[in-house]
């Protein structure tokens, strides 16, 4: 047993012996006194042991800590595997060695009864603790050249080391961040690991540590498993990606033609929210595919359709280390109305920007918070946020009379574009199956094929989801503000039938043999988990995949919409419009938000047809000439549409294998690179703290078993009747899972908009919408009891056992 400290040669060993041979050599942090004694001390005289915890620690509450050998080495941490009792009160002989029998118990529980030899670690427990967490000196997995700081504010030490307790806050630094550059406590963290470098003559440590009283204390230091490695490789390619990107929003930032805003922010969640879409780092052909249909041209000419400002010739997404943002300037000139002066328009996306940069967590719901696009019912808020920004009243005047001009014309069609639209993508269909029917070579059926899916299929497309969004903004805000009840609201919007409504009814009927398989397939065997993933089969491609038999099923019959609201509420409806200055009435409003519900959903299930055709021409091609659809994925669209009308040698066939091999190592190399969800300044590249609020969808709680969902590959193979299952993105091709009687949904992508939000709220199931980084710490806070509550009202989600993580 030791109860001192002395200079030695620093070896790393137990837990116990790195904290006492680091005692009195940090300038910038302390170890807390300590007590070690063995099992054996422990077994042989158990009285002179606890008289020597007595005499030697302070009178305060103590913590009896594991220190056995096997922890807090190269070879394997073993975190966790050992119990530690917090919170013993000191003067209590019997309360102590009660603590000290559960650390020996969790001892000989794996390894026997000779453990004599295993260390007992017991200190003051700290007081007065304002931040605790974990700091790893390198990214755990890729090694990738950051400071990896997890911590929390609650005032527990363990919070983060157990996966309890609030989400914690993650910030990675990159290595050539000064630590007098980063915020309390990061700079005293920073410094801290520093020293242990330079003293330990190591570059990769895993650092325990709370701030006590002002104070930064060691807990714990030990090596990250696999020990030291010749890291300048991955040093210099992230150092040089981040290099690159520092300069390309040095290049982008300054004020451009055509927008109006003397700066610009990026979001990966915004609006068409491309890491939804297409994940935060997707391949090359599916960032290619949704440029060409979504993000290039289309989204801005809908909205100019439909009386918005039309920012040309501006791309809506910007890609830095190969991950998709929105470029939230030309996102948000979008938003306005056209017919706005233009002075007014420079200053409101710049206060818009302001309030986004200072609310970063508002980005997936920008529309909702940060920038009115329609005029909803809680427009007040948003102008005494205008106010605030430096806007004078009869500015924020100009901007509601907009407003409410461009919402009543669009409600109303006054413009026709919503009847245009909808009468040209009713001619997809025939034009695909004749395109398909033509005979025409392969990538120039692709090319025409993805023609079609863009003038007819996303335009229309992006036009409705644009009145869809001003459906559901007023009819959320005629909750909010009271005019209506939330059951109203969910009920409402639960009996609209859909195109999604009616897959999931056939997909159950398939499925229970009600429906002849050959059928279904021809409805719906273009869908994809994956709509721009090459590497994903379609439903046609993969049937035994998806439509394995669900044991159980709890999907809600739609009905009719139309007069589902009592006339006294329709009256408080229409006198609410009136007071807003909106020109039309309530059966409007319920017939428009139907009506763009239902298109919608359609739409977008009209011109996946032609994409996921497309992918399976593109698939063949590749076959063709030796290139498997994973190596298809790192071609871009134009790469492989550069072989249209002309003979492919084996001489190209190489020339892409190489193009793929080296994208396939360019986005390999850009993968340890971290970047935050919001980029409003250069340093955010270097500092990245992530913390996302999810959208949380339906008023309901459920307490379930938890699934997680990582590929389509699970789909058929997983019981997910009766499970809250999570999922890091899910398009429209997850549709399945609502077949399953799933019991609620949490995904770490996806907006308050969202298809999956959408579908949530109308069968009713609760559901986490887009929680972000927090996503990774929900997956490991529910792991060993599967158990988590998901209370949407109270907007909370709770592991079995544990405390409300969000």
């Amino acid at each position: 047993m030791t109860t001192t400290t002395g200079a030695s040669p620093f070896v790393l060993g137990t837990k116990a012996q790195t904290l006492q041979k680091l005692r009195g050599r940090l300038a910038t942090a302390e170890i807390a006194d300590q007590v070690t004694l063995t099992v054996g001390q422990w077994r042989r005289d158990r009285p002179h042991c606890l008289a020597t915890v007595a005499d030697a620690l302070a009178a305060e509450p103590l913590i009896v800590r594991s220190s056995a050998p096997a922890e807090d080495q190269e070879e394997g941490s073993c975190a966790g595997l050992y119990t530690s009792v917090p919170h013993v009160p000191d003067g209590s002989p019997h309360a102590l060695g009660q603590a000290v029998d559960a650390v020996i118990t969790s001892y000989t529980r794996r390894h026997g009864d000779d453990v004599d030899d295993f260390e007992v670690l017991i200190q003051p427990m700290l007081q007065g603790v304002t931040y605790a967490g974990v700091a790893l000196t390198r990214d755990l997995v890729t090694r990738a050249p950051y400071l990896v700081v997890n911590y929390d504010d609650s005032g527990d030490t363990d919070t983060v080391t157990s996966g309890s307790g609030a989400v914690p806050k993650l910030v990675r630094i990159h290595h050539d961040t000064p630590a007098q550059a980063l915020p309390a406590p990061l700079d005293q963290v920073a410094a801290t690991v520093a020293e242990l470098i330079d003293l330990l003559g190591r570059s990769a440590l895993d650092v325990e540590w709370a701030i006590s009283r002002g104070r930064l204390f060691v807990l714990q230091v030990r090596p990250l498993p696999g020990g030291e490695r010749d890291h300048r490789a991955i040093d210099a390619s992230v150092a040089d990606e981040i290099t690159g990107i520092r300069q390309t929003l040095r290049a982008r930032h300054p004020a451009r033609t055509g927008l109006y805003g003397s700066r610009t922010v990026y979001s990966t969640m915004a609006d068409w929210n491309p890491a939804e879409m297409i994940g935060a780092h997707p391949r090359p052909l599916a960032l290619s595919l949704y440029q060409r249909l979504i993000t290039r041209e289309v989204w801005r000419e809908a909205r100019a359709r439909l009386g918005y400002y039309h920012p040309a010739p501006h791309q809506l997404m910007a890609t830095f280390a190969g991950r998709p943002y929105v470029d939230l300037r030309a996102d948000f000139n979008s938003y306005l109305p056209a017919d706005l002066d233009p002075e007014l328009c420079h200053k409101l996306i710049d206060c818009f920007l302001n309030r986004l940069t200072a609310d970063p967590e508002a980005h997936d719901k920008v529309e909702f918070l940060i920038c009115p696009s329609a005029l909803a019912f809680d427009f007040p808020r948003h102008a005494a946020d205008l106010a605030a920004g430096g806007l004078a009243k009869g500015e924020i005047e100009q901007l509601r009379a907009a407003l409410a001009r461009l919402t009543t014309a669009v409600v109303l069609d006054r413009g026709g574009q919503l009847a245009v639209m909808h009468e040209r993508i009713s001619q997809l269909p025939a034009r695909r199956q004749a395109l398909v029917a033509s005979g025409m070579d392969r990538l120039a059926l692709v090319d025409a094929l993805l023609d079609d899916a863009r003038h007819y299929g996303t335009l229309p497309f992006a036009v409705g989801v644009r009145g869809t969004f001003i459906a559901t903004v007023l009819w959320r805000t005629l909750y909010t503000s009271g005019v209506i009840t939330r059951d109203q609201h969910d009920r409402f919007l639960a009996r609209i039938p859909t195109v999604a409504t009616g897959f999931a009814a056939d997909l159950t009927r398939t499925q229970q043999g009600q429906l002849p398989r050959q059928e279904f397939l021809a409805r719906y065997g273009h869908l994809r988990p994956g709509t721009y993933d090459i590497t994903v089969p379609s439903y046609a491609a993969a049937p035994d995949l998806y439509l394995a038999p669900a044991r159980a099923q709890h999907i809600r019959p739609a009905a009719d919409a139309r007069g589902a609201l009592p006339d006294q509420t329709m009256r408080r409806i229409d006198t609410a419009l009136a007071r807003n200055g909106l020109d039309f009435t309530a059966q409007h409003l319920l017939a428009f938000t139907r009506e763009m519900t239902i298109r919608r959903e359609a739409y977008k299930f009209a011109f996946t047809a032609n994409l996921s055709i497309a992918l399976d021409q593109i698939t063949a091609w590749g076959r063709q000439h030796g290139l498997d659809p994973s190596c298809l994925s790192y071609l871009t669209a134009e790469d492989i549409l550069g072989c249209a009308h002309a003979s492919v040698t084996i001489h190209d066939s190489r020339r892409l294998r190489r193009l793929a091999q080296d994208r396939r190592r360019a986005h390999t190399a850009q993968a340890p690179v971290h970047l935050p969800d919001v980029i409003a300044r250069e340093a955010d590249v270097e500092v990245v703290t992530s913390r996302s609020r999810p959208n949380y969808v339906t008023d309901k709680a459920v307490t379930a078993a938890t699934v997680v969902i990582t590929g389509a590959q699970l789909a058929a193979t997983s019981d997910l009747a009766g499970r809250i299952v999570f999922t890091e993105h899910a398009d429209p091709g997850f549709e399945f899972l609502f077949s399953k009687g799933i019991a609620g949904l949490i995904t770490r992508y996806g907006g308050a908009a969202s298809h999956m939000a959408i579908r949530c709220t109308e069968l009713g199931i609760p559901a986490a919408i887009g929680c972000g980084d927090a996503f990774a710490h929900l997956v490991r806070a529910v792991d060993g009891t599967g158990m988590l509550t998901l209370d949407c009202e109270q907007e909370l989600i709770v592991p079995a056992g544990g405390t409300p993580t969000l």
